[in-house]
């Protein structure tokens, strides 16, 4: 036993430091992560730089990490299975005590105009000041990092007399899906270290949990009707970010931004609302057309104009450029009538959404307003609140559907990720952690997540 967790504590050193902490950052921008944070340790660094990161990997659509991983464990003479939902674990030796364990899946977020085939295109990440970023979508850090983490750890001849397992599970971005259905026969050992997080000598020691929600509204569309002017109203460069880590910030989210703009215009019918891509990314950007009775024109234009300097003004240390911009354009080929209009901007307007609870111990409770989407028969909302124990996540969760229902939506769950803490079994191995993390970096690691001593973790991980 002693030797294996000694073992780990060169696995953290080649882990570049941040084994517990391996970058979870998501958002509608190009994404950034610290040049500093992954050029430590070549091992790690290459595998992230030269493959992983180049690897497109949306929730729900792991075809091409799936492949990926199981020829690294067929290059590597690697024990390697799969369960049925695809979560893949991969071994090195006999009887491993200790499995590691991240996320194959990212949010694949691009940028406006950009264009991109997650089942082709490769994510491109270069330098900029101290930074890696992505040309035009997302970088993937979360949970690429931790994905090389382990790949460094397995395929390391430093590490050749450790046994070790390394667990990559499948749709954690989504509501820890393949977590949720994983069956313990399937793992070895006794004990799981997750790789996924953003702070850099921090050891993570509970996660909130989180419900994925689904609010649909259904509706009978329309021919538009005749004579009215059409415009598309758009709210974009908000700041974005991770729900868990910017929750807190004070940004605009552009779907409930929007919506509550629309709410103050003369508007008469509604059409091709989106917005947003992830259940767990601040939306940046969101879109909707409008019609306008022409005699309410110069007063739409009046009171838009108006509202925009107000959002500005509003969010100006927060989200510095954000914009709304609005444009006249031809008739859609459906509309919403005023009535099922009224119904979902209420909805929307006045839904619970940002930081609900925050203590000195950090953020508890939260919810955000993912994306939205819409076609000729439904607009669907995807939201995701997220809670630090599970009876005021189930409370927070009810209030949602609630309220949402209450409008005629239908609402339903797809993922309940529970949140999770230390049992009193566990002390005793934490223990050991800290005390080899202090021997191989001479310094000591923070204790995050135990709400008797230090700040929670907000954040929903498997």
């Amino acid at each position: 036993m002693k030797s294996k967790i000694i073992g780990l504590g060169f696995l953290l050193a080649v882990g570049i430091g941040i084994i517990f902490a391996a970058g979870c950052i998501s958002s509608d921008n190009p994404q950034e992560t610290p040049v500093s944070s992954v050029t430590e340790h070549k091992t790690t660094y290459d595998y992230f730089m030269d493959e992983v990161v180049k690897i497109s990997r949306p929730s729900g659509h792991l075809e091409r990490i799936n492949s990926y991983l199981h020829k690294f464990a067929e290059d590597h003479n690697l024990d390697c299975k799969e369960d049925a939902a695809g979560n893949i674990l991969i071994t090195r030796g006999k009887n491993p005590v200790v499995t590691l364990q991240g996320h194959q899946d990212m949010v694949l977020a691009l940028a406006d105009g950009k264009t991109f085939d997650y089942r082709t295109d490769d994510v491109k990440p270069y330098e900029k000041d101290g930074w890696l970023h992505a040309d035009g979508t997302s970088l993937g850090a979360d949970d690429g990092i931790g994905i090389s983490v382990m790949l460094s750890a397995l395929s390391s001849p430093e590490f050749k007399d450790t046994s070790i397992a390394c667990l990559f599970t499948v749709d954690e971005e989504t509501g820890c899906l393949g977590a949720s259905v994983l069956s313990p026969d399937f793992l070895p050992g006794k004990y799981l270290i997750n790789v996924d997080a953003e702070d850099i000598d921090t050891l993570l020691v509970s996660s909130a949990g989180s419900a994925n929600l689904f609010a649909a509204y259904s509706v009978t569309s329309w021919n538009p009707a005749k004579n009215n002017d059409w415009f598309r109203v758009k709210i974009s460069g908000g700041l974005g970010g991770h729900s868990g880590v910017n929750i807190d910030k004070g940004s605009a989210n552009a779907i409930q931004t929007l919506v509550a703009i629309v709410n103050e215009l003369p508007y008469q019918e509604i059409s091709e609302f989106t917005g947003g891509v992830a259940s767990n990314a601040i939306p940046t950007s969101a879109s909707i057309l409008v019609s306008v009775n022409p005699a309410d024109a110069d007063t739409f234009k009046a009171r838009l104009s108006s509202l925009s300097d107000e959002l500005k003004k509003e969010y100006a240390n927060t989200d510095p450029d954000v914009i709304v911009t609005f444009e006249k354009t031809a008739a859609p080929a459906y509309a919403y009538p005023h009535a099922a209009a009224e119904q979902i901007i209420t909805s929307v307007t006045s839904c619970v959404n940002g930081l609900i609870e925050k203590t000195e111990f950090g953020i508890l409770t939260y919810s955000n307003i993912g994306t939205i989407t819409s076609d000729e028969h439904e607009v669907t909302l995807r939201i995701l609140p997220r809670a630090s124990d599970n009876s005021t996540l189930k409370q927070v969760e009810k209030d949602i559907m609630s309220h949402f229902e209450k409008h005629g939506f239908t609402v339903k769950e797809n993922g309940f990720a529970p949140a999770w803490g230390l049992s009193e079994e566990e002390p005793e191995f934490v223990q050991t952690i800290l005390n080899t993390y202090q021997t191989v970096f001479r310094k000591r690691t923070e204790l995050q997540g135990d709400s008797r001593r230090t700040r929670v973790w907000y954040h929903r991980l498997d």
